[in-house]
């Protein structure tokens, strides 16, 4: 058995705020396209698990572009929903999701949707499919992280080791969800975790994108990377705003030192202004903007 694994592709109409493209849904487009030719060059299948689309109902122009470039699949396609996949996280509500009508429309008239050979589905985050169907394969789109060390403060996700626990007679697990790629092994039990298929946000800046060949009857995990570079993603605008708020906290201390205090707003900034001659002309300016759209 060997496929090609990937998860999150996140498709959609509206370019993300970092991204810097000219042309972001072909970019988009060349990217399916490069995973679908990766599947036929070595002669396998793929599996997408779950977040195929960033909302679950997506403009036609994204789901005739997943459909025209999923049928040239020459091995067929899988997949499962996630969280984004679904209205309100949840499978009840399959048929009022794109996801739900190219799984209806791939099951009825598979001459048209060739390339979709079955979707296999589950519940954001709480079953697995395939079940362990005599397999030891689990599919799951819920949140697991390689280990302790890279689950974020206030994270209810899984690490690796607890998810091996939740599935004790599973050889391979393979999960969505996270953003970021990785490919844990123990006692030769595998996690799998292919990451999001591009960078989409500010701090994925330095996310190398991928997806992985897998051939399980011969232990084989292989990192093809994905074509997708870092200067076209900008996080300038993060660095603006964090700069910003540093210098409405600065202003905000030195308002707290004012040794006259009104009970109007505006009279405290204005007071703020006059006593504090340091400030730079930046902040202040910042600051009288803000007042203006206060007033407006």
């Amino acid at each position: 058995m060997k496929f090609i694994v990937t998860s999150d592709w996140h498709l959609r109409a509206t370019k993300p705020r970092c991204r810097l493209d000219d042309d972001w849904f072909s970019f988009q487009e060349n990217i399916v396209s490069y995973i679908i030719n990766k599947a036929n060059e070595y002669k396998c299948d793929i599996k997408i698990i779950g977040d195929i689309f960033d909302t679950p109902n997506v403009p036609s122009i994204i789901a005739s572009m997943f459909i025209r470039q999923v049928s040239k699949c020459e091995k067929g396609i899988e997949f499962i929903a996630g969280n984004h996949d679904l209205p309100f996280h949840s499978l009840d509500n399959i048929n009022n999701s794109t996801i739900g009508i190219i799984y209806e429309a791939a099951q009825h008239h598979s001459k048209i949707y060739h390339g979709i050979s079955c979707g296999l589905w589950n519940d954001f985050g709480k079953l697995s499919i395939n079940g362990l169907c005599q397999t030891g394969l689990v599919f799951t789109h819920q949140l697991v992280f390689e280990n302790k060390k890279s689950v974020p403060p206030n994270s209810d996700g899984l690490t690796s080791s607890d998810i091996l626990e939740l599935y004790p007679t599973a050889n391979w697990i393979f999960c969505g969800d996270n953003h970021t790629s990785f490919h844990y092994e123990k006692n030769g039990k595998h996690v799998v975790n292919p990451g999001c298929i591009n960078r989409q946000s500010s701090d994925q800046k330095n996310y190398r994108p991928i997806i992985y060949f897998i051939d399980i009857d011969k232990e084989i995990v292989e990192e093809i990377n994905l074509p997708d570079i870092e200067k076209i993603v900008d996080d300038s605008y993060i660095i603006e705003q964090e700069s910003k708020e540093s210098r409405i906290a600065a202003f905000v201390e030195k308002l707290k030192k004012n040794e006259v205090v009104e009970l109007d707003f505006m009279k405290n900034i204005e007071k703020a202004l006059l006593i504090n001659k340091k400030l730079s002309k930046e902040t202040v300016n910042m600051v009288n903007e803000l007042c203006a759209e206060d007033i407006k």
